[in-house]
């Protein structure tokens, strides 16, 4: 029985975190779309050539998207790990996976929503013509923020929300409590004063 709710808890984390970072990381790729101005190439009569300009556009892509998956990741790590504490453990790696599923789906989805390979529209368009660039990173170690900002965000939950243990009261019979010392009574006073108890050899006994 208990390791059958163990695991329909297991099963309950892993569907609410996979569900979680599609979502998250739908909504990312279309904000990263919508918010990055996309670097263009300009047609030539040889061939085509992207200015200082266009070249700092392209730098924006990275990062907007270093944005987008900084906050994007905190405030996973933070939320998930407060609604689900049950095993802490068990929930950071699944955290860390998920992450690293919604950067990948911000990465391909914003990709296709972005522009196709401009090398067929440059070859056919004219002089002077400008052709936008797919969405994508030039600086693929952005694409780790995504985990990195994740575990943060549930160390921070973690850490944060340890309670220390409160002090063990003393008399509770621990190890670390002083012994007591309790009094003995003697037996000439249990027999009463001036009394010696019979040994069966008549010592002792007054005359």
């Amino acid at each position: 029985m208990v390791q059958r709710t163990l695991s329909r808890g297991l099963t309950r984390d892993v569907a609410m975190v996979v569900g979680w970072f599609v979502v998250l990381g739908l909504l990312a790729a279309v904000l990263w779309w919508q918010v990055t101005p996309l670097a263009e190439f300009t047609r030539t009569a040889s061939n085509a050539a992207m200015d200082e300009e266009q070249l700092g556009r392209q730098v924006a892509a990275d990062g907007w998207y270093l944005t987008i998956a900084a906050v994007g990741g905190l405030v996973s790590g933070i939320t998930l790990l407060s609604l689900r504490r049950r095993d802490p453990v068990a929930m950071v790696l699944l955290v860390t996976a998920g992450s690293l599923l919604a950067g990948w789906l911000m990465l391909r989805v914003g990709h296709w929503l972005g522009p196709a390979d401009p090398t067929a529209a440059l070859r056919h368009a004219r002089v002077g013509a400008q052709v936008p660039v797919p969405l994508t990173i030039q600086a693929h170690g952005v694409f780790w923020l995504w985990p990195v900002t994740t575990l943060l965000g549930a160390a921070g939950v973690i850490w944060g929300t340890d309670e220390p243990r409160p002090p063990r009261p003393l008399g509770d019979g621990s190890p670390a409590d002083p012994p007591v010392d309790s009094p003995v009574e003697s037996p000439a006073r249990s027999t009463g004063q001036g009394n010696v108890p019979d040994d069966g050899l008549g010592v002792g006994q007054p005359g």
